[in-house]
């Protein structure tokens, strides 16, 4: 009892630090709560934490994202922990000494202070959990009315195991500096400089000659490498999750709505029977679907179109493309594959299967630009297909190597895309084949590619060719912007998370600042005393800081776009204003970095040479 009281007093004692510890590991818990709440209700996957329910072509770029940015807010933690305590233990070396050289021995003191460190990550994941969830709530509801959910929840068990993992991973490595301060020897312990981790090695350096300011900040750096490599990685960690929320998923966002538009088609129309309309734009806005789907005949004979129609439709003045189809739903069947590995028969595959929708159609005459997995279908494919990734990730352990079977025919797999249509579950068979197998001589759907220069026109012709008859017609570019919202509000959620990772930034440069600080006040007393103005003070720091935030923020930068580049968006589409951003955010973060750091200098600055000096 009597250690655990005075680590308490001693965390009130020392407030300030204590108070940025608490508020650096807060705000790392804040954004991995938010990421695992928010990806839940946006029914996003996240491995081990939740369920993938968005499903469709988006959600291994949505939770390659959330993963990313929930596991490196854990390591952000464990290095934030071990940073805040390192720098704590700088200064509290001497007191250990002091502690034990007194007649404590040193698993008491290590007692106090690990109590210190538990309390400090408790409370840390407490105040980050409300902050989290509150960040959450309001996301979703601000975002209601793109949000593919009955209701907002919580789940329990997600929120349990990261927080689990986090505490242990940032008391594990918390811990380490603290195992470390007990070791030291009394009589190293009180000595002035070994606290503050100097080096005496000789200050020359390629640098001698630049000015007084620089060489003064270089030397530090020499003098204190330890303290400064810690704090260059800790920035790079954080900085990098940084990157990836603010440049990686502006990307992203500009990538996964080039995936919907090329999938769905811009500048299309959709004509068909007004049942068979209506079930395609079921199936095109599924994810924020809240009625059940009707079930039709899609081979009735009233739903198809007249051969007349389609043509006198295709040549209809300002029409690119006409991409008539036979639409409707089936059984999609696993055929598993048997196969010889190191001399022995392999099965590939089980008996699965799953309903989606096929579609029959020419392929020469597609109106639709999917990203694909392999290569798309050609006039020679007649028992060939293209699945959505939805459909083959669920009934197919190797895509490439087994086949489907529709309609009890058999089709190798070409190509797998990503289609936003029926969330990915979907299946497209030549026309021919398809045609003969269910003895159907005519199409019942039709997309039209047309110049947006002469849509007016268009529309009306079409709308003359269809009057008196049960055939209606859609655009589909306004169901590309509906989903383009809710694009854009789930991206928007990774953007706000930058914010907690730029601020922990902050707070981690600006601790290592204000310790760096504290330590050279009596050398910027001597400085000053000499002659040399207060603004020469702050022209030492600033150039420390410059220096420390380059170095992370130029390893964290590139390590965030290449992650986010090169392994969490497949085919990047990468726009102006996505360079641009690419570009201002490292330069942003840098100058708010270097600004947030200065002032311990403005302190200093202001200090007289009396108070500077009484610390030698």
């Amino acid at each position: 009892m009597r250690t655990v009281g005075f680590a308490f007093k001693d965390l009130k004692r020392r407030k300030f630090h204590t108070s940025l510890t608490i508020i650096a590991l807060s705000l790392c818990v804040t954004a991995m709560i938010s990421t695992v709440l928010i990806a839940y209700n946006l029914y996003l996957s996240i491995p081990v934490f939740a369920t993938g329910k968005l499903g469709g072509s988006f959600v291994n770029v949505f939770s390659g994202f959330a993963t990313v940015i929930a596991y490196i807010s854990i390591l952000a933690g464990a290095i934030m922990a071990y940073f805040f305590v390192s720098a704590n233990m700088s200064e509290r070396t001497r007191d250990i000494g002091i502690t034990i050289a007194i007649g404590s021995s040193a698993n008491q003191a290590l007692g106090s202070f690990t109590t210190q460190l538990l309390f400090i990550v408790l409370t840390s994941c407490i105040i980050g959990t409300g902050a989290g969830a509150l960040l959450s709530y309001f996301f979703i509801a601000l975002n209601w009315e793109n949000v593919p959910s009955s209701g907002l929840s919580i789940n329990s068990w997600s929120i349990f195991v990261v927080l689990i993992i986090f505490a242990a991973v940032a008391f594990f490595f918390g811990r380490i500096p603290l195992v470390k301060a007990v070791k030291v020897r009394p009589v190293d312990a009180l000595f002035p400089y070994y606290l503050r981790g100097v080096s005496f090695r000789s200050a020359k350096s390629p640098y001698a000659k630049l000015g007084f300011s620089f060489r003064v900040a270089y030397r530090t750096f020499l003098r204190r490498k330890k303290a400064t490599v810690s704090t260059i990685f800790c920035l790079s960690v954080t900085l990098s999750t940084a990157a990836i929320a603010v440049a990686g998923t502006t990307v992203a966002n500009q990538t996964t709505q080039s995936y919907f538009r090329q999938g769905v088609g811009e500048n299309v129309i959709a004509i068909g029977h007004v049942d068979i309309v209506d079930q395609y734009e079921f199936f095109l806005d599924k994810p924020s679907q809240t009625q059940e789907k009707t079930t039709i005949d899609y081979l009735d004979p009233k739903y198809t179109i007249p051969d007349l129609a389609i043509t006198e439709l295709s040549n209809i003045a300002g029409v690119i493309k006409a991409d008539a189809r036979l639409f409707l739903e089936a059984l999609v069947s696993e055929r598993p594959k048997i196969q010889i590995v190191d001399q022995e028969y392999v099965v590939i595959g089980d008996q699965r299967s799953a309903n989606a929708v096929v579609f029959g159609l020419d392929s020469e005459q597609a109106v639709n630009e999917w990203f694909i997995y392999g290569r798309t279908l050609n006039d020679e494919d007649q028992y060939s297909a293209i699945l959505g990734d939805s459909l083959a990730s669920n009934i197919l352990s190797s895509p490439f190597v087994q086949s489907i079977a529709v309609f009890e025919n058999d089709f190798n797999v070409v190509g797998v895309s990503l289609d936003p249509l029926n969330l990915g579950s979907v299946a497209y068979l030549p026309i021919e084949t398809l045609s003969k197998t269910l003895n159907q001589t005519s199409c019942n759907f039709l997309l039209l590619r047309i110049d947006p220069a002469m849509r007016l026109h268009v529309l009306g012709e079409i709308d003359k060719t269809l009057n008196g008859t049960t055939m209606q017609f859609i655009e589909l570019n306004p169901h590309i912007q509906k989903f383009s919202g809710l694009l854009q509000s789930i991206w928007s959620s990774f953007t706000i998370l930058s914010l907690f990772f730029l601020a922990t930034a902050a707070l981690c440069l600006f601790t290592h600042m204000t310790l760096r600080t504290i330590e050279q006040e009596s050398e910027y007393g001597i400085i000053r005393a000499l002659g040399a103005k207060p603004r020469r003070a702050l022209t030492i720091i600033l150039v420390q800081a410059i220096f420390i935030t380059l170095i992370s923020g130029t390893i964290g930068t590139s390590i965030g776009l290449l992650v986010s580049l090169a392994f969490l968006i497949p085919q990047p589409v990468i726009s102006t204003s996505g360079i641009i951003i690419m570009i201002a955010w490292p330069l942003l973060t840098i100058g708010f970095l270097c600004v947030s750091s200065l002032y311990p200098a403005l302190k200093i600055a202001k200090k007289p040479i009396a108070s500077l000096l009484s610390h030698l």
